[in-house]
């Protein structure tokens, strides 16, 4: 049996943000079975919060990298979602000529154990999103989890 995340109303628009980008994203004709494969684990742990889905892991989100002679960079938006979590994180590197320079932006999450962070706005994550890849950004998606053979044990033990 699973348990519930403690939802508000800024969890479950970060909820919508993530499942609008999942569907956004499984539409693009270059993406790999694998990659489908970890988007529909995402939307399925999406579609069933509050509630958690055991064995979930899947990670989702966009890079995109630029290149200006001179100095270059990398940025990324990643969600993740687990048993115990949802989180958004943004971050990047940039090389002025100098080396790169790593950082982190704050991000957004919640525990099922009701711990949470809320350090950007789930609107800009969509819209920052979006626009990357409309600017040729790459999709990243996998997935660790062991939802399938979970949800088939679960519906097995239905029937008998």
């Amino acid at each position: 049996m699973s348990e519930n995340f403690n939802l508000d109303d800024d969890d479950e628009f970060a909820i919508e943000v993530a499942t609008r980008i999942v569907r956004h994203m499984a539409g693009d004709p270059q993406l790999t079975s694998d990659q489908l494969h970890a988007l529909a684990d995402a939307l399925y742990c999406l579609e069933r919060m509050p509630r958690s889905t055991p064995g979930a892991h899947c990670e989702f989100g966009v890079t995109s990298r630029t290149d200006y002679g001179i100095s270059s960079g990398m940025h990324y938006v990643e969600f993740q979602i687990t048993t115990e979590w949802f989180s958004v994180e943004l971050g990047g590197s940039e090389n002025s000529g100098d080396g790169y320079d790593a950082f982190d932006e704050p991000g957004y999450w919640f525990y099922l154990d009701g711990r949470r962070c809320r350090g950007c706005q789930m609107s800009d994550v969509e819209e920052r999103v979006y626009q990357m890849l409309n600017s040729g950004a790459r999709i990243r998606a996998s997935s660790e989890s062991e939802i399938r053979e979970k949800a088939a044990d679960s519906q097995s033990n239905i029937s008998q």
